[in-house]
């Protein structure tokens, strides 16, 4: 029975070590836009961040002035029309 609590607790201190390594869903979101205009489903298709986290992020970028709506037009995914969004840091 210790043994099975103690495997736990060394697991779960590796997966905390692993922690530290992962970007952040605001990262990633930002990294995917750096370089294109996406919209949000191009940027779930690239990323796998559910669309209503990535709504969220956006949101927060605009917020910071890190990103921007660049312009609205049919989705190369969809055929709809929809916003695509761009970074607005120089060093894209």
């Amino acid at each position: 029975m210790r043994d099975r609590y103690s495997q736990s607790l060394k697991n779960l201190q590796i997966s905390k070590a692993q922690d530290k390594q992962i970007r952040t869903q605001k990262e990633i979101v930002f990294n995917s836009i750096a370089n294109e205009a996406k919209t949000m489903l191009m940027i779930f298709i690239d990323t796998g961040i559910v669309r209503a986290n990535i709504c969220r992020r956006i949101d927060e970028l605009q917020d910071e002035g890190r990103v921007k709506l660049a312009y609205k037009t049919f989705c190369m995914a969809t055929g709809h029309r929809a916003g695509y969004y761009i970074s607005t840091s120089k060093n894209r």
